[in-house]
């Protein structure tokens, strides 16, 4: 949460589809090293690390969902996208419930085995990766293209936006 005011100022200075992006590649990266720490401590840091950088699309991802969204549809579309959240909090735990008691170990070389926690670790990173590739589809968001320079590629997304934001005023 203390570094979700520092991805705030990024993303309204440097663009919010950008930092999505960068935090949720940044996070899937940390996590997949800190399934291979080799000491507490590593993992540790690693674990922090991914924590700092996931706050990033937790503090961005709704306004930019609301640029793209008219008032009235607005409320609606960002607490759908809330109940992922809540949907994480009953998977994630599934998914731990299911794994993390299983035995096996795959010893990758000497003295490093890849057990089930490593791989949940993994797999909590594919959702993200996924959100990703998504959010790469989309354009920038208008308020950060309305305080930029604009492009002749960039025009067009920034009056379908707006188009769509005021259709509810008429």
């Amino acid at each position: 949460m203390a570094s979700s005011h520092f991805w705030g100022y990024l993303a309204d200075t440097r663009g919010r589809r950008q930092m999505i992006m960068i935090t949720l590649f940044s996070t899937a990266i940390v996590t997949i090293l800190s399934s291979v720490a080799q000491n507490f401590t590593l993992f540790v840091v690693l674990r922090f690390l991914s924590g700092v950088s996931i706050s990033g699309p937790s503090a961005t991802i709704y306004p930019y969902l609301g640029e793209f969204n008219s008032i009235r549809n607005r409320d609606a579309v960002i607490t759908f996208t809330s109940t992922f959240a809540g949907l994480s909090s009953v998977i994630v735990p599934a998914l731990g419930w299911y794994l993390l008691p299983q035995t096996w170990a795959l010893e990758v070389y000497e003295g490093f085995f890849f057990r089930p926690w490593r791989l949940q670790l993994i797999l909590h990173t594919l959702p993200g990766l996924l959100a990703a590739l998504l959010v790469s589809l989309l354009p920038e968001s208008p308020k950060f293209l309305v305080s930029q320079v604009i492009t002749a590629k960039q025009l067009p997304y920034l009056l379908l936006s707006l188009y769509f934001i005021f259709i509810d005023l008429t």
